[in-house]
């Protein structure tokens, strides 16, 4: 499982992006355009896909499309 195309993969369905549009290092809630309920589906979608739980205090640090790629690497390979 490619852990980076399965954030872009939910971020484009949930904000009705095309995959070039969702670049590692754009900002979730101002160059992506979405609002706290967008990531609220965003973690809850990501948490389905992967059978995990990301916590609330977690989720607040996400800013980029990369630092969720960089918290769910750290703790699927905890998961191992």
């Amino acid at each position: 499982m490619n852990i980076t195309e399965t954030v872009r993969d939910i971020m484009c369905e949930q904000l009705n992006l095309p995959p070039e549009a969702v670049g590692m290092d754009k900002k979730i809630y101002g160059d992506l355009g979405a609002d706290s309920l967008d990531a609220l589906f965003i973690v809850m979608s990501l948490e389905e896909e992967l059978d995990i739980e990301i916590s609330d205090l977690e989720a607040q640090y996400f800013k980029t499309p990369q630092d969720i790629v960089t918290y769910l690497k750290g703790i699927m390979k905890d998961k191992d």
